[in-house]
């Protein structure tokens, strides 16, 4: 169809960051990837399987001729429940109401940021993992379906995106209200079982 391409929004991203190391090998991670040479994870912490940033902050690409500003650039963060909201929108469509995500067209043609609803992650894999992303606040959980699960961690992501001050014992508040929204919004899964948080 004639002009498809200049009247058709596209989204790209990824699920997640570079893939981690591969057992018993220093410098190639799982299919060959050499992290360190690449500089895959530009500082940010961890790898594919992590819900650290270095595991989940990935790129997103945009292109809409005439709606999307060629070589615009934004730092408002978003996940892939912001893709159907966005999408309904682009289309023309009634957004359902109660989702997870936002719409991203305000941010996509300049228009500014939406309100943003807290990003969850529920990751059973890799021992069980969660993490609360309140905006610039983090809280993350490690090994929570391990015998010895990790504590609640807390990251001030704009002061330190790399994740590397834990800011928990100053911000206990953060922490509880991340609890409780996790608490909230996850219910039990047969096929992917997580402990409660």
């Amino acid at each position: 169809m004639d002009g498809l391409d200049e009247r058709t929004l596209v989204l790209f991203s990824s699920d997640n960051g570079t893939t981690h190391r591969a057992p018993g090998d220093a410098q190639f991670g799982v299919a060959g990837v050499d992290a360190d040479f690449f500089r895959s994870t530009a500082g940010l912490r961890a790898f594919k399987g992590s819900v650290y940033e270095g595991g989940i902050r990935v790129p997103l690409l945009a292109r809409w001729p005439g709606r999307v500003k060629p070589g615009s650039v934004s730092d408002f963060p978003s996940y892939f429940p912001d893709h159907f909201p966005t999408l309904c929108e682009a289309a023309g469509l009634p957004t359902p109401a109660g989702l997870d995500g936002v719409s991203l067209l305000p941010v996509l043609e300049g228009r500014g940021a939406p309100a943003r609803n807290p990003m969850v992650w529920a990751f059973p894999e890799y021992g069980g993992q969660y993490a609360v992303n309140f905006g610039s606040l983090k809280v993350v959980r490690q090994g929570v379906k391990t015998k010895e699960p990790g504590r609640w961690e807390l990251y001030d992501l704009d002061r330190d995106p790399g994740e590397t001050k834990d800011l928990a014992a100053e911000r206990p508040d953060v922490v509880k209200k991340a609890v409780e929204l996790l608490r909230a919004q996850t219910n039990e899964n047969p096929v992917f079982p997580m402990p409660a948080p």
